[in-house]
C-alpha cells in the first residue's frame, strides 16, 4: 500500500507543472496612460529605426529565455517583430529581464509591467497571461485591430 501511495505521489509531482513558472507562457501588455489611446497613429511613437509603434507589446517565456514581440507600422503595413531571446530572472514577487539601457519588471501578482530606461521609469503596462499558442493568436488579433483602425483613418485618402 505504501508503494502505491509513493508511486501516485511521484506521478502527481511529475504530471503537474509549476503554476508559477513562466516558461511556456506569453503576456500581451497594453500601455497604461490616460493620454495615449488606441489611436496611436497620431501620437508619433517610434522605435530607433523610425517605425511607428503600437501601444501593445508582448513577451514569450520559453526555456528560461524571454522574447520581446511588438507590432509596428512601416509604409502603411503592420508587422510583428520578434527580438532575440534573452535571459530572465525570477523571485517570488517579480520577473526581470533586459539590459542596463532598457529593462522590464513584471509584478507576478498584478501583472503590471514596468519599462525602465537606465533608472527612469518610462512606461507602465497592464498585461494578460496566455499559453504560448494563444499568445500568437492574440498578437495577430492586436495587429488586425490596428490595421482596421488605420484603414478607417485613411479611408478618404486619395493616394
Amino acid at each position: 500500500m505504501k508503494k502505491i501511495l509513493l508511486i501516485i505521489l511521484v506521478l502527481l509531482l511529475q504530471t503537474f507543472p509549476s503554476f508559477g513558472n513562466p516558461n511556456g507562457k506569453g503576456i500581451v501588455c497594453k500601455y497604461e496612460d490616460g493620454k495615449l489611446k488606441d489611436e496611436f497613429i497620431d501620437k508619433n511613437v517610434r522605435d530607433k529605426d523610425g517605425n511607428l509603434l503600437t501601444l501593445q507589446i508582448g513577451f514569450v517565456f520559453n526555456d528560461n529565455k524571454v522574447v520581446f514581440n511588438y507590432i509596428y507600422m512601416k509604409n502603411d503595413e503592420f508587422l510583428i517583430k520578434r527580438d532575440s531571446p534573452i535571459d530572465f530572472i525570477t523571485n517570488s514577487k517579480k520577473i526581470d529581464w533586459g539590459t542596463i539601457d532598457l529593462r522590464y519588471e513584471l509584478d507576478r501578482k498584478t501583472l503590471k509591467l514596468k519599462e525602465i530606461s537606465h533608472t527612469k521609469l518610462i512606461g507602465i503596462y497592464q498585461c494578460k497571461v496566455y499559453s504560448k499558442e494563444v499568445f500568437k493568436k492574440k498578437m495577430k488579433d492586436v495587429k488586425g485591430k490596428y490595421e482596421n483602425l488605420y484603414k478607417q483613418k485613411t479611408l478618404e485618402n486619395k493616394i
